[in-house]
């Protein structure tokens, strides 16, 4: 019999916590809650039960919402952390965004609730290495490119500072932008639709918030200092910016959306941060990754699953699922080496992030690519990468 997933409510008030159970009952023939009063009632149940998610109210005496979910986080990393609250305050935000792997507004949408329950259960199901998730969830936000920190706080602690501006210089990091993604898309800000551009979530958030976010968290800083081996952080950062320019140049070109392109260029940019954590969670290992792949001429994704037991999409795929970011952008990313491996008729984002990383590899000179030829022919596209370029056309990776 299939193990429940188990969730811990917190709150210290009575009624709230009431309301939770009926909000329960339709759904415990699925999962399985308890629910408790406290921060310290809560760390006492998990030290005798494991549980899959903490669901925590942010403004409790005693020990607060970003306290518990901080001792929680340095107990039991493995479970996945959600914040609870009724109330938007940018500082309140800041000082959990560490430990907080998603935010729920109040009152709590089912609809939400049961989509952060389904997608760790399907985190669960992953071939992501027991090892690795513990690293991931230790994790407060994602290795920074060296040299942008600096300049990107600069930038916000002036007064002058303009949201294209402040957008630019987020985009072109990694973990930034994850970040900043994960927050506006949480139900914590209750958007009616999915903010997949930079440049629309700092618009969103405002550049004090932004500002708030940035100046609090050291993470980044933390994290330029992390040793990575012999992984090329900057050939990393540029190959991940050609590839998010492919893809927002093939959705133009096939006519679809701005929305759509601006999903296709997130998925882009973050693509390939699975490589960053492998390398942070074992340098030595990933230097064998690399190694092996350029004496055996595959690709480091064939290479890593060989090694760690999962490769770097699916590490970032897991990642950014257990964030909350979008579906479609958590998909494309877990499959952008195999598009045709979850279904026959994967999204559009999908293959398109496929295509886009194996051109943007070509412009490094990568020889070791590999063509998904199943989804290819099912697509009706060229299944050799001559063809293919011929096909497509002259594309700009802006």
């Amino acid at each position: 019999m299939e193990k429940k997933i188990k969730i811990l409510f917190v709150d210290d008030e009575v009624l709230v916590l009431q309301g939770l159970q009926r909000l329960w009952r339709p759904l415990r023939g699925e999962w399985q809650a308890e629910f408790v009063e406290s921060g310290r009632q809560a760390l006492e149940r998990m030290a005798q039960e494991k549980f899959d998610i903490l669901i925590s109210d942010m403004a409790m005496p005693e020990m607060n919402g970003a306290e518990l979910l901080n001792e929680v986080q340095r107990r039991h990393p493995e479970t996945i952390r959600v914040i609870l609250s009724g109330h938007a305050d940018p500082a309140l935000i800041a000082r959990c965004l560490g430990s907080a792997h998603q935010f729920l507004a109040k009152p709590c949408d089912p609809q939400a609730l049961r989509c952060i329950i389904n997608r760790a259960g399907a985190l669960r199901e992953g071939r992501v290495d027991e090892s690795i998730r513990h690293a991931i969830a230790q994790l407060q936000s994602l290795p920074a490119m060296p040299g942008l920190y600096s300049s990107m706080v600069e930038s916000l602690r002036s007064p002058d500072s303009g949201v294209e501006e402040v957008a630019r210089l987020i985009s072109r990091d990694i973990g930034m932008t994850g970040n900043i993604l994960r927050l506006v898309n949480s139900a914590f800000f209750g958007m009616p639709q999915r903010i997949s551009s930079v440049s629309g979530a700092v618009s969103y958030l405002g550049l004090d918030t932004i500002k708030n976010l940035v100046l609090s968290l050291e993470v980044f800083a933390q994290f330029e200092k992390r040793h990575l081996g012999h992984l090329a952080v900057a050939q990393l950062w540029e190959h991940s910016l050609q590839t998010a320019g492919y893809a927002r140049a093939l959705v133009k070109k096939a006519g679809h959306p701005r929305s759509m392109g601006d999903d296709a260029f997130a998925a882009g940019i973050l693509h390939d941060a699975g490589k960053l954590i492998l390398a942070t969670h074992a340098p030595a290992m990933y230097d064998r990754v690399l190694a092996e792949s350029r004496q055996q001429r595959i690709p480091s994704w064939q290479c890593e699953a060989s090694i760690f037991g999962t490769d770097h999409a699916e590490v970032a795929g897991y990642l950014f699922g257990l964030w909350g970011l979008p579906s479609s952008i958590v998909d494309a990313i877990t499959y952008h080496h195999r598009p045709s491996y979850p279904r026959p008729d994967q999204t559009d984002l999908c293959s398109t992030l496929h295509i886009s990383d194996i051109l943007a590899n070509r412009n490094h000179g990568e020889l070791t690519v590999i063509l998904d030829t199943v989804f290819l022919k099912q697509a009706g596209l060229p299944t050799t990468l001559p063809e293919l370029i011929a096909q497509l056309g002259d594309l700009s990776s802006d």
